[in-house]
């Protein structure tokens, strides 16, 4: 497992982001960019996957995860890839932090300066928003994660069928951007297809570091 580290997003943490960067561009791999709109310290499902797929893609590929910094202080630094935090509002009655990309002056610096061959999205909301106007600008595959059966979950939170289909159509907007839609089971593929998403679709099973025991 790797050491989790906290640093603060000042000066000396840039200069690594910039000098990891700087390597990466330089090493002869290709990079990944995952976004996601939650992460450590924060646990959920959704982050486990993401982590699992940038640790066990960092040996082929050079990979970065930019996700909304904590309480818009801190951002948890791993050993297998480079994370980057954005600007963000905490919401302390869900723990959740809520992304905006968008405002962050030192993300755009920073975005210029990584030569990006893949763009991968585990959320349709704000930090996917950004993904996948980022893949347009740039002409590189954008690849989105279906990590929930979103209608269920909308109606369970706002009790509204009305503000529940706006909030669908808004994801499916996104969804609909990408090159491809990954989803973990068949239900997960035939709500897609229901809520208007029009695109390729494949079935891929969570990523795990777990270890498969073996019989004695």
């Amino acid at each position: 497992m790797s050491k989790l580290n906290i640093p603060t997003q000042d000066k000396d943490y840039k200069a690594y982001i910039e000098k990891t960067i700087e390597n990466y561009n330089n090493n002869g791999k290709k990079t990944i960019v995952y976004f996601c709109d939650t992460f450590y310290p924060i646990i959920d499902g959704v982050i486990k996957v993401l982590d699992n797929y940038a640790k066990g893609l960092s040996k082929q590929y050079n990979t970065i995860v930019i996700v909304p910094k904590h309480k818009n202080k801190y951002v948890v630094q791993k050993q297998d890839y480079l994370v980057i935090g954005t600007a963000s509002m905490y919401f302390k009655f869900v723990n959740y932090d809520l992304g905006f990309p968008e405002a962050d002056n030192y993300l755009k610096t920073i975005i210029k300066k990584i030569r990006i061959d893949l763009i991968h999205s585990h959320s349709p909301f704000n930090m996917g928003i950004y993904a996948a106007k980022l893949a347009k600008k740039l002409k590189v595959p954008l690849v989105m994660t279906s990590h929930s059966l979103y209608k269920k979950d909308f109606m369970r939170y706002t009790n509204s069928p009305a503000i529940t289909d706006i909030l669908l159509n808004k994801a499916m907007r996104v969804f609909n951007k990408s090159d491809e839609v990954w989803a973990m089971h068949d239900r997960g593929v035939s709500e897609l297809l229901s809520y208007g998403y029009k695109g390729k679709t494949y079935l891929m099973p969570n990523a795990t570091d777990y270890q498969t025991p073996q019989n004695e």
